[in-house]
């Protein structure tokens, strides 16, 4: 798992690694530089080489007057070391020493540079052929840096979306987004031609550069993970060796990625039987939702549950019972028949009081426990519990919370979290507001839910958080438009309360079903496109069996 940093957390640690005397500033710009130019011609040398028949595009490095136009300095010195000829500045006449210092020192290697205010600057932008937005960073305050130059930078990218753009560190303006502003859509300056957001009706101080590459420093910044900020930032490259190795380890935020399968998987015994890998109680299921009741019951048999009852409704049970081989389905007026090691409920369930009323008896006998979809519209009504103590600085994402007695995880979508918020009393009472707080600062809300709950909350988007009551965050960057579908939110419920039942504790179960749903949606839409959300049980189940991610 990847530490993650705020943007302030990030500031912090650089101010401690130069007080510490480890590194000053230059030598941290240096080595930024050094990565980071790397990384640019790895993805941009044809064109700023001038091969392939070619002529050689400009390099325009949009600077401002602190330590981010001193990296983007730096960088563009390293540029000149190489051999790059078309290499301009554009610099603000505000500079802070550490920014001077690097201005002096491209200038020595030969950097052609203009002030913002100067008209050369205007057409030098528009000449670009690559620009680097190194106007502001992490220690970006709303205002300070609001001029001309910023706006006319702003209005042009929007423009032009085809002139490629790379930031350095996080793109400008990024770490000032506040909750309470809503960007509005359109202006999309990415290769894939998606839309991004660009802040338009944001005050001009507030509007992020939009950037095809973000290249950032390690610890990556949190803020890149909001999933209102991610179509901002492009494509994401990690700059390694700026800070120390250790660096951003004891960070409670950590980005969940494809080889942390190998950490979270558990190796099935040889030996099992069906009864010692646990039996699931699935209570879902309404008219004309008995799909999201077989899709959740088949994925919990996927993950490895030993046994799944799937209680349905009576007016369902001629229609699923004969059509689930594997599982056994049993109407609400014979009960479950058998004592269960986990549940779950939700998966197309209603919200009548018969519904209510399943979801308090489930919340108030305990034990391993999801709760999707219609139940959640149940947990305001639901008494408190006890919550969690705070996790040690350093504590291990990964490991099972043995000394946890968290065993409940809820799985809403955006609209359902923002319904959840009310319910318990947090958050702003505008139902808009709450959501543009999900989207572009989700940790804060997501703890003091999980803490007012005391459970895992999975808020599912396209880039899914995971809150752990102690205080553990975890972000897992999905992105794949073939999952945004009916259905796919039951295979995960099912997923997860499956591993559960198979004696996963609940934050690695929700962190192991969420990367395996993902990353098994990804690889079935790299070859088959749009699927249909039963199509990823198979694949899933083999890579639950093998620990292995299969082509």
């Amino acid at each position: 798992m990847q530490p993650l940093l705020t943007c302030p957390q990030a500031a912090a640690l650089d101010r401690a690694t130069q007080e510490g005397g480890r590194l000053d500033a230059r030598g941290l710009m240096e080595n930024a530089a050094a990565g980071m130019f790397q990384a640019l011609m790895a993805r941009y040398s044809d064109c700023l080489r001038g091969r392939s028949g070619q002529p050689a595009v400009s390099l325009v490095g949009l600077c401002g007057g602190g330590n981010n136009g001193g990296d983007c300095l730096a960088l563009l010195r390293q540029a000149l070391f190489a051999g790059l000829s078309a290499v301009v500045a554009l610099v603000p006449r505000q500079r802070s020493a550490v920014c001077q210092a690097r201005l002096d020192e491209a200038i020595a290697a030969g950097l052609v540079w203009y002030q913002h205010d100067a008209p050369e600057a205007l057409a030098a932008l528009s000449g670009a052929g690559l620009i680097l937005d190194g106007l502001c960073g992490t220690g970006f305050r709303p205002g300070r840096e609001a001029d001309a130059f910023w706006h006319h930078c702003h209005r042009f990218l929007l423009a032009h979306p085809e002139r490629p753009v790379v930031a350095i560190d996080i793109p400008s303006g990024l770490a000032a987004l506040p909750a309470g502003l809503v960007p509005a859509p359109g202006g999309a300056n990415t290769e894939n031609g998606a839309n991004a957001e660009n802040g338009a009706d944001r005050p001009a101080w507030y509007r992020p550069l939009p950037a095809h590459v973000t290249l950032t420093v390690l610890p990556a910044k949190a803020e890149l993970y909001f999933p209102g900020n991610r179509p901002l930032a492009g494509d994401i490259i990690g700059i390694p060796g700026v800070f120390p190795a250790d660096s951003g380890r004891d960070s409670p935020i950590q980005r969940l990625q494809p080889d942390d399968l190998a950490r979270l998987w558990r190796r099935p015994d040889p030996d099992a039987h069906k009864g010692s890998r646990g039996a699931l109680l699935v209570t879902a299921g309404s008219v004309g939702a008995s799909g999201a009741a077989s899709l959740s019951s088949r994925a919990a048999a996927a993950a490895g549950a030993g046994t799944v009852t799937l209680l349905l409704r009576d007016e369902l049970y001629p229609l699923l019972a004969g059509s689930l081989d594997n599982i056994m389905v049993r109407p609400l007026s014979s009960g479950p028949g058998r004592k269960a090691t986990a549940r779950l409920l939700g998966p197309g369930l209603g919200r009548d009081s018969l519904a209510a009323d399943l979801v308090a008896a489930a919340w108030q006998e305990g034990g391993p426990l999801v709760l999707d979809a219609d139940a959640l519209s149940q947990i305001g009504r639901l008494p408190a519990r006890t919550t969690a103590s705070r996790a040690a600085p350093g504590a291990d994402v990964a490991a099972a919370t043995s000394q946890s007695v968290v065993q409940t995880v809820l799985t809403p979508h955006a609209g359902e979290y923002v319904r959840l918020l009310a319910d318990c009393g947090l958050g702003p009472s505008d139902p808009a507001a709450a959501l543009r707080q999900a989207r572009y600062n989700p940790p804060d809300l997501l703890t003091a839910l999980a803490t007012r709950c005391n459970a895992i909350i999975v808020l599912k988007n396209s880039l899914t958080w995971l809150a752990h009551p102690d205080g553990r965050l975890l972000v897992y960057e999905g992105r794949v438009p073939a999952l945004a579908c009916g259905g796919s939110g039951d295979v995960l419920a099912g997923l997860l309360a499956g591993l559960t039942a198979a004696g996963y504790d609940a934050w690695s179960a929700a962190a192991l079903a969420v990367l395996v749903h993902g990353e098994t949606g990804r690889a079935m839409a790299a070859r088959h496109g749009f699927i249909i959300p039963g199509q990823l049980l198979a694949p899933a189940a083999r890579c639950l069996y093998h620990g292995v991610w299969h082509d």
